[in-house]
């Protein structure tokens, strides 16, 4: 932590420069991503990593540096804990990702809840050093909350202006001011969210600054903005470059030939050392994964967490011991947590095919 006002002293300019370099290493960020990021000290990132820097606002430029370290390290450490796995869902992300980039359009990504969204978008985050990343939670779909944490991604704390920039601008052209021509990847999660405000707001954003956007999100978006007639919406509309479907092409409901989770990727995801899954345990959570809509990856994690807090108990295993998990403990798992009609159904459809699988 430095003290926000008065001059630092050589020790403390010196632990700065020493832990930049220390972070830069560790996750492999170019100089070209600590300006994109930092744009108050621009240039000025060369001379200060070779401690070659003396201009009279170095002090400046090294609070900046290190609130932009603090911000960065916790966006990492808040990543989901499941690992990530290059699914169907993952690949097509990735591909969005790459064309807003490429060609600097808003590229919106639609699918059911649970499909790995928001995984993929942390993901997304690493790729492009300069990403701002920003979660769309209940409370923050104003226009007002989308404008507040965009600026702090952009660690503007205050409204206080900068040393550097011109007299007389609003918080807005402060926001823009930072981010015209960055070409950061704006990265908006759970985006279904938005308010009509808050998606005008992007749009101005957009057309000033022109930075790439992938908005990730469920189908009713792309639906609100293309059945919206309003001069507004109509304008946001002719400004995404791609939207992208999801789950194309895929299978909606379990069972079917062509699923949008493969047993290959249901083993990658939630198989570890300590864990294992039976074969029938496998074909239990593929069908939960594909039951789009109704919690998907999600509701796995969900069953089997629980399957393995009771199958230790009962068989007085360590969180360390190796344990194989049954499709028999993820149906146990599943009853205690399930009272919706329509998903019991879904459970005895599953507990019938697992029979006649292993008979």
């Amino acid at each position: 932590m430095l003290p926000n006002e008065g001059p630092l002293t050589a020790a403390q300019r010196d632990e700065v420069v020493d832990a930049l370099k220390a972070y830069m290493e560790k996750h492999a960020i170019a100089q070209a991503d600590v300006r994109r990021q930092c744009p108050g000290v621009g240039n000025a990132v060369s001379p200060i990593l070779k401690k070659t820097y003396t201009h009279g606002v170095l002090d400046d430029h090294l609070r900046e540096l290190n609130n932009w370290m603090e911000v960065d390290a916790r966006r990492r450490q808040t990543r989901p804990h499941r690992k990530f796995v290059e699914t169907h869902v993952a690949k097509k992300i990735m591909q969005c990702a790459s064309q807003a980039s490429k060609r600097n359009w808003i590229v919106v990504a639609h699918g059911p809840t649970g499909i790995g969204k928001s995984m993929v978008a942390h993901v997304v985050a690493e790729k492009f050093p300069s990403a701002l990343y920003l979660r769309i939670a209940k409370g923050d779909d104003t226009f007002t909350r989308v404008r507040q944490m965009l600026a702090v991604a952009l660690r503007m704390f205050s409204r206080r202006k900068r040393k550097d920039e011109p007299q007389g601008l609003t918080f807005n052209q402060r926001i823009f001011a930072r981010l015209r021509s960055s070409h950061r990847l704006l990265i908006i999660d759970e985006a279904h969210r938005l308010t009509d405000s808050a998606l005008e707001f992007l749009r101005d954003v957009f057309d000033e600054c022109q930075v790439p956007m992938l908005w990730l999100c469920t189908k009713d978006l792309v639906d609100r903005i293309r059945q919206d007639s309003d001069e507004d919406h109509g304008q946001l509309y002719r400004r995404i470059g791609l939207t992208c479907d999801l789950v194309r092409g895929k299978d909606k409901t379990p069972g079917g030939t062509h699923p949008l989770f493969t047993l290959d990727e249901i083993r990658k995801l939630f198989e570890s050392d300590k864990v294992r899954l039976a074969a029938d345990a496998q074909g239990f959570l593929q069908d939960v994964a594909n039951m789009l809509g109704q919690g998907s990856l999600g509701r796995c994690e969900q069953y089997l967490a629980m399957a393995l807090e009771v199958e230790r108990t009962v068989r007085g295993l360590n969180i360390e011991d190796p344990i194989t998990v049954t499709a028999a403990a993820l149906h146990r798992a599943e009853a205690e947590v399930t009272d919706d009609a329509g998903m019991m159904e879904d459970m005895k459809m599953r507990t019938q095919r697992t029979v006649a699988a292993t008979a």
